[in-house]
């Protein structure tokens, strides 16, 4: 039976001949089709909130490297709302001047994204857009950018109306509660899409304590009880492209 192959991407550094040598391993024998793609990567930059940018992967192995300026404290998503590339995990990434991988996501039916993604410095990023095996196709890219929200919210208090004005925005409300106190998370009046985990209980140094959901306009975060004194912090956090309002309140 045929082996899978296995695709080696090179960067070429000059002109001249190059050689590819084949090696079997010990003990192993027969034949294999070798066949040698000339790949031409596509070099551009992404305006963050701008217009959306359109590229072909015209052959396996190129690879789309879209740059932009960041500040520290923007968060970030990548938009795909159209694609031909085949469904696949981890062909879009999200690097930084140093070429550090950030986040990466998927394309799916045609569509995807790089979830929202804090900026850790002021500086060059990169959106690459990678695709495995001898994937090929068109992408579309849109970058959007924007800080996310803060405020406070009491428990016991009023209702807060928050709105998500962009994908991949965060918007964190913080309290403060006694250690041994139980909260509950109400969600109503919303007009997000259905999902989980788009409401996020942290505790003060960060963790989760517990996560929600928002079904058919109305959710909430299940009675949880706080194990120390201090700031908590209630996120709002939609997943994917949701924009929209909910109302939340601490019980």
């Amino acid at each position: 039976m045929p082996r899978p192959y296995s695709p080696v991407h090179d960067d070429l550094t000059s002109t001249g001949t190059y050689t590819l040598r084949v090696t079997a391993a010990p003990g192993d024998t027969g034949r294999a089709a070798i066949r040698v793609y000339e790949a031409h990567d596509v070099d551009g930059t992404l305006q963050p909130n701008g217009p959306s940018v359109t590229v072909e992967i015209a052959q396996p192995g190129a690879r789309a490297r879209y740059r932009f300026t960041g500040q520290k404290g923007d968060r970030v998503f990548v938009e795909v709302p159209e694609a031909s590339l085949t469904d696949q995990c981890s062909p879009l990434e999200l690097r930084d001047a140093e070429g550090r991988l950030l986040h990466s996501g998927c394309v799916i039916n045609g569509v995807g994204e790089v979830d929202g993604t804090l900026l850790p410095a002021d500086g060059a990023y990169t959106v690459l857009v990678d695709p495995v095996e001898r994937g090929t196709g068109t992408i579309t890219l849109r970058l959007v950018s924007g800080r996310d929200g803060d405020g406070t919210i009491a428990v016991g208090g009023p209702p807060v109306v928050t709105t998500v004005d962009r994908p991949g925005a965060i918007t964190a409300y913080r309290f403060t509660a006694a250690a041994g106190t139980s909260v509950t998370v109400t969600a109503t009046a919303s007009n997000l899409p259905d999902q989980c985990g788009v409401l996020v209980l942290r505790a003060p140094d960060g963790g989760t304590l517990a996560t929600g959901c928002v079904i058919n306009g109305a959710g909430g975060v299940a009675p949880t009880l706080l194990p120390t004194a201090g700031t908590y912090t209630l996120q709002v956090d939609p997943s994917g492209a949701a924009t929209g309002q909910v109302t939340v309140a601490v019980r």
